[in-house]
């Protein structure tokens, strides 16, 4: 996500991973650009800064705005970050033909996960760390417990003890999110992945196998 308070969340993990001897390389937005981080690799993309800012990230958050227009807009941001993350020459190099051998992937969980496909296409693990909390959709993929009508999601303006149209709110909105991610969001998702990646991949929707 380009965004510095995503960014800075991650940037002593991969710094410090690097200070002891493990050999990184980043994808990000805001690249440390430290020469005295040898063994770290940056690949730039803060070119999607101007994606973001022609998708007019920061207005459509409104607290005004129904959940669900806010949930679709960005969306449709990440469609469109997670093509120019694939299109990237650096990265095409490292998922087509690339005799380098990667042991994991630690990737951003926010709300899209079109480039956790990377994980099956390297044929690697993957572990998933949010900088903001856990939305309702990453619940529902690990299978988290998850009661609505108990608990607000990042996404809504609850707080607290919820009142009974605030319950209500929040199981209609679990449930369109169910809806949006099964029909709409996963479908795309994959198609994008698979453009970049082949068909070789599972599908985006399939949960892993629990170890």
């Amino acid at each position: 996500m380009p965004s510095v308070s995503h960014q800075c969340v991650f940037q002593s993990l991969w710094k410090e991973l690097s200070l002891r001897g493990h050999e990184v390389t980043v994808i990000t937005p805001n690249p440390l650009r430290d020469p005295s981080l040898t063994n770290l690799t940056e690949i730039d993309v803060s070119y999607m800064y101007e994606i973001m800012q022609r998708h007019g990230f920061q207005y459509f958050m409104s607290k005004e705005l129904p959940v669900h227009t806010k949930i679709r807009r960005i969306f449709n941001l990440n469609y469109e970050l997670a093509e120019a993350i694939f299109k990237n020459e650096k990265l095409l190099q490292i998922y087509n033909g690339s005799t380098v051998n990667f042991d994991l992937i630690i990737a951003q969980t926010y709300v899209s996960p079109i480039l956790y496909t990377l994980s099956a296409k390297l044929n690697v693990p993957i572990i998933g760390i949010s900088s903001m909390g856990g939305w309702i959709g990453s619940h529902i993929a690990m299978g988290n417990p998850n009661i609505a009508a108990l608990y607000s999601e990042m996404f809504l303006h609850y707080n607290g003890i919820m009142t009974f149209y605030e319950r209500l709110s929040s199981t209609i909105y679990n449930l369109w999110v169910r809806y949006f991610l099964t029909f709409e969001a996963l479908p795309k998702g994959d198609q994008i992945a698979r453009k970049y990646l082949g068909n070789g991949i599972p599908y985006l929707g399939r949960r892993g196998k629990k170890s």
